[in-house]
């Protein structure tokens, strides 16, 4: 795959949001290459550190900033190797790899459920002292989100339908419900002290009710997104489930999605490919590459370190394609696959999984659904034992027949 640059936000906001989307722009003016920015409201100036984690240094920085978040940036490889390997938003079991099929994964995955939560969350934020960090531990609090209104529940399924936007709204088409929900409602407060395993209630200032719930989502995305996401994140879904079905008629559209999450960044070859091939796999692997690539034979990785072209190759700024949220990610590999690669998108003949491939594909690959292909196996197994038996027993009435 091509190397990109992930920003992946701890606090999963909707990119609509004008505060977060001002922030995303300081964060991006005042960026030098740090691992972690952090988005602190009330701070006065942009400071920087490092942090020593065993063998690895890691660069931060803060922010001042309109709405409190953490964001990571990763660099993928073009072998899907990735530095930082572990940090907020990234799974622990992935260790340090961005799965090959993880597109595949959120088209294919259930809707989310919806479970209740506290209003608040602990973690150890950073803090300043004549110009030294500190971190401590903060219970930070939250505010509840948006509302939507409830158009069905089928209790024997257990499920809920939301409808948006509203039909007494002047909405034409929605762009971001989130955004939409809060010019209709306002803001909600909490109608009582929240707990985490209750029905908690929230209330706005006309008056009207709703349950706060968070959405919990299957593995690995429960991950990816902590704090659970919002109705803009599942409206993304949902959008690029449609559009990847009906890709043909929608290319345009899916590349106009890309640009909204994308733009022209930069990193340098040391967090590209020095990094990821190191913490991924390994000095032997990472000799190899560099003495194919760049003629460059040392017997240490300190050796490595202090060589000659180091500063020059492997420190200087080169271009890269930033990508922001996961989300942005899914709209990228779409459009690589749909007006890059010319791919064919459709549902297996089998199990109804979205699939990828050649236009003449017809049911899921092994990483596409084991199960569905393990399933068409000993289907195949099975009729070709038919075959063979319709077969025998032709010999034998022939036989019989001599």
């Amino acid at each position: 795959m091509k190397p990109i640059q992930l920003w992946l936000p701890l606090l999963n906001v909707s990119w609509d949001t004008p505060s977060f989307s001002r922030d995303i722009q300081r964060a991006q003016r005042e960026w030098l290459g740090e691992d972690k920015v952090w988005l602190l409201p009330g701070l006065k100036e942009t400071k920087r550190w490092c942090l020593q984690a065993g063998v690895s240094t890691y660069k931060e920085c803060a922010i001042p900033s309109e709405s409190f978040n953490v964001i990571t940036i990763a660099d993928v490889s073009k072998n899907t190797g990735m530095y930082p390997p572990v940090d907020t938003a990234l799974p622990k079991d992935w260790n340090g790899k961005l799965p090959h099929n993880l597109l595949d994964l959120w088209l294919n995955s259930n809707d989310p459920a919806f479970g209740s939560t506290n209003n608040h969350f602990k973690m150890n934020l950073p803090f300043f002292s004549d110009e030294k960090v500190f971190f401590r531990e903060v219970d930070i609090g939250f505010t509840p989100g948006p509302s939507f209104p409830i158009a069905d529940i089928d209790e024997e399924n257990n499920e809920i339908k939301l409808k948006w936007p509203p039909d007494d709204s002047n909405i034409i088409e929605s762009i971001s419900p989130e955004a939409e929900s809060k010019e209709i409602f306002g803001n909600y407060g909490w109608e009582e002290e929240p707990v985490a395993d209750g029905l908690n209630t929230v209330i706005n200032e006309s008056g009207r009710k709703a349950t706060h719930t968070i959405l919990l989502w299957d593995f690995p995305f429960k991950e990816m997104f902590p704090f659970g996401g919002g109705m803009d994140l599942l409206k993304q879904k949902q959008q690029l489930k449609y559009y990847a079905l009906h890709a043909k008629k929608n290319q345009n559209r899916i590349a106009e999605q890309v640009s909204k999450f994308t733009s022209q960044g930069w990193t340098t070859l040391e967090n590209q490919l020095i990094l990821p091939t190191l913490v991924t796999e390994g000095l032997e692997e990472l000799f190899f590459n560099i003495e194919g690539s760049f003629s460059i034979e040392v017997d240490s990785f300190k050796d490595f370190l202090n060589h000659k072209k180091y500063d020059e190759v492997f420190r200087k700024m080169i271009p890269v394609t930033r990508i922001f949220g996961w989300e942005g990610y899914f709209w990228w590999e779409l459009n690589n696959l749909v007006n890059k690669r010319g791919k064919s998108i459709k549902s297996c003949a089998l199990c109804g999984n979205i699939i990828t491939g050649r236009i003449d594909k017809e049911f899921c690959s092994k990483t596409e659904n084991s199960a569905c292909f393990k399933k068409r196996k000993a289907n195949n197994k099975r009729n070709e034992r038919k075959v063979v038996n319709r077969r025998d027993k032709t010999k034998l009435k022939k036989r019989d027949h001599d």
